[in-house]
């Protein structure tokens, strides 16, 4: 294995080990919500939350890829850092600003109380989760993935501790918040908290208003600005795709709005179980990010960038397979009221998966300075997410919805190997690509049409595992030493 790769392997490891932790300490709260609230309840979080990913991105506009762009050979680091900080910082207290004013009119827009302060909340919690992108970005170009390690667990540690005092203990009402964040309302609160104190903990790294460099602000902006879009064109499938559920299913007027909102709580816990692989695509991001830039200019790099595919793939197969062999005892995450949106699962699963292969790719217009390529492809799967929402989900609901979510990435990711050949021609074995891809899939639905139960799954999973390491080893070396030949 090329030394580099084993460098981000690495780097993916310590990355996906922190990850998998956090995430894992972090999913705890799943199991626990949705045996504390009733779906339509949690219809409520999974609703605030998918605003709020749509908001951060609004916030950071593409500033992490920017800083990693120009970190790299500028010889003023520090200035560039404290540049995009500041700006972080200000359009944060603009965004706050305007919901502070408009609170009671959105509140109203989304079926929430006027005098309700859930909103303002979580706008307060995105500003400054916003802000924070840019410090642990900065660890991660330094590799100082100790230290972003341990202030990311800090911050989970802490939302998950202050969860379980407001909802076990009385310590809300000593406080006088009860009246405030009775009900769903101290999940907000918690994550608010955790992440103003991960902040005062991180002070040493926040550096505001030292340098300020406008017109290196100014490029930075110039090359992020299509990356802004790119991500709340992306958004409409990680956030918008719920928005979309609830109201799609509240124009067709069959659904009353305990029903939607009990649809919505099905499908957004168990879209929470696919975020097992979102933990392996989250990993190899944090690594790859700072990666793919520190070596662009190797005479080897795009020899280099399709082994990184090559391997992605493989493991992505293998997460997939595990997920799958496990599901019996994964599912007990969520409470058995939920198990009825079990089916989609699979479905997500592999459509994270190919997310994985669209990022994967997404370097060659970083890297060549055409973002907006990046901005375009990711419109096309927003749209086919769109117009696929409208056509499926009044009559299959968030089943239809996860089928429409793989055909968007699916759509992507065959657009942005059309391009990156074309401008930034990388050697991918296109047929290893597609039989790692394909063989676990088979080999998933082998398994469930034979199984008669969901713990049959278990054996025959694990050996389907290790029939999927032992080809995938044997078709690659073959193919190699058949590329060696000739």
């Amino acid at each position: 294995m090329n030394p580099l790769i084993k460098k981000l392997a690495g780097q993916t490891a310590v990355y996906g080990l922190s990850s998998i932790v956090g995430r894992l300490l972090n999913y705890l709260l799943v199991p626990y919500y949705t045996r504390l609230f009733l779906p339509d309840e949690y219809g409520v979080i999974t609703e605030i939350y998918s605003y709020t990913g749509i908001a951060i991105i609004m916030l950071t506009y593409g500033l992490e890829t920017g800083y990693f762009r120009f970190a790299t050979n500028n010889k003023d680091e520090s200035s560039l850092y404290q540049s995009l900080l500041t700006s972080l910082a200000l359009s944060g207290l603009i965004f706050v600003s305007i919901i502070f004013v408009f609170q009671s009119s959105i509140n109203t827009g989304i079926g929430l109380p006027s005098d309700n302060y859930f909103v303002l909340i979580m706008a307060l919690t995105v500003s400054f989760d916003a802000f924070l992108a840019l410090p642990f970005a900065r660890l991660r170009h330094l590799s100082k993935a100790f230290h972003f390690a341990s202030f990311k667990l800090f911050g989970i540690l802490l939302n998950i501790g202050l969860n379980v005092l407001f909802y076990e203990t009385d310590l809300g009402e000593y406080l006088g918040l009860s009246t405030y964040f009775s009900g769903v309302g101290y999940v907000f609160l918690s994550n608010f908290v955790s992440t103003i104190l991960t902040l005062v903990a991180m002070l040493s790294y926040i550096e505001l208003f030292r340098k300020f460099d406008f017109k290196l602000l100014r490029t930075v902006l110039q090359y992020s600005y299509p990356i802004l879009f790119l991500g709340l064109a992306g958004m409409v499938n990680e956030s918008g795709d719920k928005i979309l559920l609830k109201y799609i299913l509240g124009y067709t007027g069959d659904f009353s709005d305990k029903q939607i909102m009990h649809e919505l709580g099905i499908y957004g816990a168990n879209f929470k179980i696919a975020i097992f692989m979102m933990l392996f695509i989250q990993a190899f991001r944090f690594a790859a990010d700072p990666f793919f830039f520190k070596n662009s200019g190797g005479a080897n790099n795009k020899t280099l960038y399709a082994s990184v595919m090559h391997y992605f793939v493989f493991t992505g197969g293998l997460v997939f397979l595990g997920i799958i062999t496990f599901m019996h005892f994964i599912k007990g995450f969520i409470s058995s009221s939920y198990h009825e949106g079990l089916a989609i699962v699979p479905i997500l699963l592999v459509a994270k998966w190919v997310y994985g292969i669209v990022f994967s790719m997404s370097f060659w217009y970083k890297l060549t300075d055409r973002t907006i390529y990046g901005l375009y492809i990711t419109l096309v799967g927003s749209a086919v997410t769109l117009i696929g929402s409208l056509l499926v989900i009044p009559y299959f609901g968030y089943v239809g919805l996860s089928y429409v979510i793989l055909a968007s990435y699916s759509a992507m990711a065959g657009l942005s190997y059309y391009y990156g050949q074309k401008y930034f021609p990388v050697p991918y074995n296109k047929r290893l690509i597609i039989v790692l891809v394909i063989v676990p899939i088979i080999l998933y639905m082998l398994i469930n049409y034979l199984s008669v139960n969901t713990l049959d799954f278990i054996l025959p999973g694990i050996i389907s595992m290790i029939a999927y390491v032992g080809f995938a080893y044997y078709i690659n070396k073959n193919w190699n030493a058949r590329k060696h030949e000739s």
